[in-house]
């Protein structure tokens, strides 16, 4: 009787293409292996901002992303997470500032996200002025809401959100800076 040779499992394994989703131009993320194409669907990946957009500035971005259907060779996903890297974040702050954190619940076209601001300001920020500060963000989250969830991100991505959010605060008190630390889907 002959002994059947065994098939080493990494051989048994295919490559596939993790690609970014349509609004970011379907651009290759990475590379996964799987002897099943079922087994990737679930999986993440994250990358730098820098290595998605190719702009050395958006070094402190870090974007996370969902496979969620593979077809062929490639593995397509969906936005997760967005965050900024903690070293970053810590050196907006200076002394004399007050800082002012964000935290809130935020749909956009049904998706519902989880939403960190960070802001910088002058000395003497009362309680009413945060109060107000809160409120300004959440209307202008608020004003988001019809826009499609990768439309977001982009605004985020490429600073357009948080610039909207400063010169909507600047009227309140001396605001210095804002900063979108996490969008994350919940």
């Amino acid at each position: 009787m002959a002994r059947k040779k065994k098939i080493s499992s990494w051989k048994q394994k295919k490559t596939y293409n993790v690609l970014a989703p349509d609004s970011f131009n379907n651009k290759i993320l990475g590379v996964t292996l799987s002897a099943d194409p079922k087994n990737i669907i679930g999986r993440t990946i994250t990358i730098s901002a820098k290595d998605l957009t190719e702009d050395r500035t958006k070094q402190h971005f870090n974007l996370t992303f969902e496979v969620t259907d593979v077809s062929g060779e490639g593995a397509k996903t969906k936005f997760k997470k967005f965050t900024v890297s903690s070293g970053y974040m810590k050196s907006k702050v200076r002394k004399k500032t007050t800082k002012i954190d964000f935290i809130s619940e935020a749909s956009f076209e049904g998706v519902k996200t989880r939403v960190k601001v960070m802001i910088s300001g002058g000395r003497g920020i009362s309680r009413d002025q945060k109060k107000q500060i809160s409120e300004k963000i959440k209307s202008i989250f608020n004003s988001h809401k019809d826009k499609k969830l990768d439309d977001v991100v982009q605004m985020i991505v490429f600073g357009k959100l948080g610039t909207e959010i400063y010169h909507g605060l600047k009227t309140i008190n001396q605001i210095y800076r804002v900063e979108i630390q996490q969008l994350k889907v919940v």
